[in-house]
Formats: C-alpha cells, sequence, structure tokens
C-alpha cells in the first residue's frame, strides 16, 4: 500500500532516481531505531545510507540540470546553501583562520555534529527534488515509522523493563527514544502525516480508499493518544492543535450553503467524540503535568537554560562556538540555581543554534524564511502542503522549549518537511 506508488511516481518524474530512492527508503525507516538515530552506532549507519542516496541521486542526473523545483538565480542559491551547510560550515569552522584560529572551541565535537547533519541535508534535497507522487510514498513511510514508535510506547506500558532496552531512566512511553517530549514530538509529526493521508484517501470514496481512510484515521487515534500517556506537557499541546488545525483546514469544503452548515455540525461532532475519546484512552495522568507548581519549576529551570544559551549567543557573535560545542562551553556562564548539573542541551533549539553558529546561523534562517514566504505568495494549498506545514508547526513550536532538532529521527521528518515547503512554487 505504501510503496506500490513507487513505479508510479519513477514514470512520472525521474528527479530521484532508483539508485537513490531505495537508500532514501532504509534511511526513514531506520531513522528511529536506536534512540532516534542518536547513538554512535546508529549514527554511523545512517550518515552511510545518507551518503549513499546522495551518491544515487548524483549519478542519477543527467548532466548538470538542477531539478525545475530547486528554481533559479538567488532561490536556487539559497537552496543550495541550505542543503550544502554541513560542507561550507565545517570549513568556516574548522579551518584555522590567520589571526583568529579555529571558530570552533572544540573541534571534535563539530566534526561529529556536521557529520550528524548529512542524512538532515539529505532528506532536504530529496523533499526538494522528489515528484509529488514519491513525497506522499515517503511522508506515509515516516508515518508507519511514528506508527511503529507508538504501538512500542503502548507495548512499554505492560512491559517497561525489557523493552527500554537498558535505559535504566526512562518513562513508560518512550519508543525507541531517549525522551518523552522528544518522542511525542515525533508522534505529533506523524499524525500530522496520518490526517494527510487520511484525507488523501477520502477522496476516492470508495473501496481501497475506504479501506486506507481507516487505516490512517485510526493511525491518527493511536498516535494522539500514546503522546498523551506520554505526558509530554508540549507534546500534549501542539497534538491537539495539529489536530484541530489539521480538521479544519483538510476536511473537504462544501459548495452550497446547507451542506456548508452540515459540514461544521460534523466537524464539532468528529472534534468532541475525538477528544473525549482521547481523553479515555490517555487516561488522566497527563492532568497532573499540567498543576501550577510544576509548570512553575519547569518553567523556571528552562528559563535558566535558555539564559545560559542567550547569553553565550552573545558572548561569541558573530563566529558563534561552533556547531555541536554547547555543551562543552556553556559551563562557563552557568548560573547557580542550575546547580552542578552538566548542561549539555540548551532546551531551546533556536538559542543553541545561534550561539553554536552566530551570523551564519541567523543567515540561514533568514535564508529558510525568504523561501517560505516565496512559497507562501503562491500557496496552491492541498492536503500535502498542509501536512507538512502542520508538521513542521508542532516541531517548530516544541523546539521553543526543547530539543527535537537534536535528536535524528526529528530533525530528519523536520527537513523533509521543510524541503517540501522550500521547493519552486508550482
Amino acid at each position: 500500500m505504501v510503496l506500490s506508488e513507487y513505479f508510479r511516481s519513477h514514470r512520472d518524474e525521474g528527479r530521484w532516481p532508483g539508485l537513490a530512492w531505495w537508500p532514501l527508503l532504509a534511511l526513514v525507516v531506520l531513522a528511529s531505531v536506536i534512540r532516534g538515530g542518536n547513538r554512535g552506532v546508529a549514527l554511523v549507519a545512517l550518515e552511510w545510507l545518507a551518503l549513499a542516496a546522495a551518491l544515487g541521486w548524483a549519478l542519477g542526473v543527467r548532466g548538470l540540470a538542477w531539478p525545475a523545483s530547486w528554481g533559479t538565480g538567488w532561490s536556487r542559491a539559497l537552496r543550495v546553501s541550505l542543503v550544502s551547510a554541513p560542507l561550507w560550515l565545517g570549513l568556516l569552522q574548522l579551518t584555522p583562520w590567520p589571526g583568529l584560529g579555529r571558530i570552533s572551541a572544540v573541534p571534535e565535537a563539530t566534526a561529529f555534529a556536521l557529520l550528524a547533519g548529512v542524512p538532515v541535508v539529505v532528506c532536504l534535497a530529496a523533499a526538494m527534488s522528489v515528484s509529488r507522487a514519491q513525497m506522499k510514498t515517503l511522508l506515509r513511510v515516516w508515518a508507519c515509522v511514528a506508527l511503529a514508535q507508538a504501538v512500542l510506547g503502548l507495548a512499554q506500558q505492560a512491559a517497561p523493563e525489557p523493552l527500554h532496552f537498558g535505559l535504566v531512566t526512562a518513562e513508560k512511553a518512550i519508543g525507541t527514544l531517549a525522551s518523552k517530549n522528544t518522542y511525542a514530538n515525533l508522534l505529533v509529526m506523524g499524525m500530522a502525516l496520518c490526517l494527510m493521508a487520511l484525507f488523501e484517501a477520502l477522496k476516492e470514496r470508495r473501496g481501497a480508499g475506504v479501506r486506507r481512510a481507516w487505516f490512517w484515521g485510526i493511525g491518527a487515534v493511536v498516535l494522539m493518544s500514546t503522546v498523551m500517556i506520554s505526558t509530554s506537557r508540549t507534546g500534549i499541546a501542539t497534538g491537539f492543535l495539529v489536530l484541530l488545525l489539521g480538521l479544519g483546514l483538510m476536511w473537504p469544503r462544501a459548495d452550497r450553503p446547507q451542506q456548508r452548515r452540515r459540514t461544521v455540525a460534523l466537524r464539532l461532532v468528529v472534534v468532541l467524540a475525538l477528544v473525549g475519546l482521547l481523553v479515555l484512552m490517555g487516561g488522566l495522568d497527563w492532568v497532573q503535568r499540567f498543576e501550577d507548581d510544576r509548570l512553575l519549576a519547569d518553567s523556571e529551570t528552562r528559563a535558566a537554560l535558555r539564559s545560559v544559551a542567550t547569553a553565550l549567543a552573545w558572548q561569541a557573535f558573530p563566529w558563534g562556538t561552533g556547531v555541536g560545542s554547547f555543551a562543552w562551553v556553556s559551563s562557563a556562564s552557568q548560573p547557580a540555581a542550575l546547580g552542578q548539573f552538566w548542561i549539555n542541551l540548551a532546551h531551546n533549539d533556536y538559542a543553541q543554534w545561534l550561539a553554536d553558529t552566530g551570523l551564519a546561523g541567523v543567515l540561514m534562517l533568514a535564508a529558510v524564511l525568504a523561501l517560505l514566504a516565496r512559497r507562501a505568495s503562491r500557496w496552491e494549498g492541498g492536503t500535502l502542503s498542509v501536512g507538512c506545514a502542520l508538521g513542521l508547526l508542532a516541531v517548530g513550536l516544541h523546539a521553543w522549549v526543547d530539543y527535537p532538532f537534536h535528536i535524528p529521527a526529528n530533525s530528519m521528518l523536520a527537513a523533509t518537511l521543510l524541503g517540501w515547503l522550500l521547493r519552486e512554487p508550482e
């Protein structure tokens, strides 16, 4: 059901040839196997698969022709700069410059982090190059990965010790990731893709389309229920936001006034029924996570962590301290309120990115915003683009209070969603 569209899409547009397509699918399937790909051996395997996919793509491109979806002129230059970021950031931060030395305070950590970025930029390049049918297939594979993680999380509720794979301090439901927050974020992005596939299937209205609609609809419910079981506050909040926006934006529009009234009523009934069902399936443990005292205490801790990253970003501007160096250089500005804990992540990916990259990071964010604005100026709508936008919204909001972009599986899925939205407007 998921892979059958490959052959049709490959005939439609050979922008991502078979030599690269299969390593790309393997990259997606294996992205979250061991701690979200955030362990040495797992990460090396992902990097080799990413290089194989990139090489297959390069060999499949005829001559020096660029995909039309990469645009021309300045827009293509921006896309190329984003995809090649690990290369030019490495040259910038690891080269000994006269009178300045190496920009990176910890060159080994920077080299490791830039290599970890290779699968991310390959996913970005793939999403900017594949055909529409191939992109739908790719996103459905990602949705199945998220569903597999949800099923594992539910199984961990019944057998926590053997299914946590040696992670002693693990919460009840985390799948193969190391944190319930990044776990919940992966599931919320997957839920956006399930909603996309659900409304795509509903367009067929009969036969196999109805069966697929049931599969993806149940999948969305399972994902959101598991998010609630995880008790991740940001995951629950962004999950309900994506669910409500998805039902509101993807639901087929009615033409006649009477049909529109019925559609609004049906949406309201569906939303209320879903919320009630999710509350029953998720239990009430998540409610305790929203108590005032816990919210205030966690908010103060995260504010202290953000202050460390913000202070470091200002001190190191415009060069930054080097990608991946935050954990080693943050101790100098660590406030006493954090005690003796070693700060390895700022719990705000934007602040940490600016601390690591300085002006280069600002320019990269500006390039992303410029391309998104270009796409928004000629927004074509459709469930595919809406699904990508909602998934990207979820991870973008989560990155303000956590570190999803530092988990390879989450960042690879986010790059896939972003890549589709950075394409040249059709």
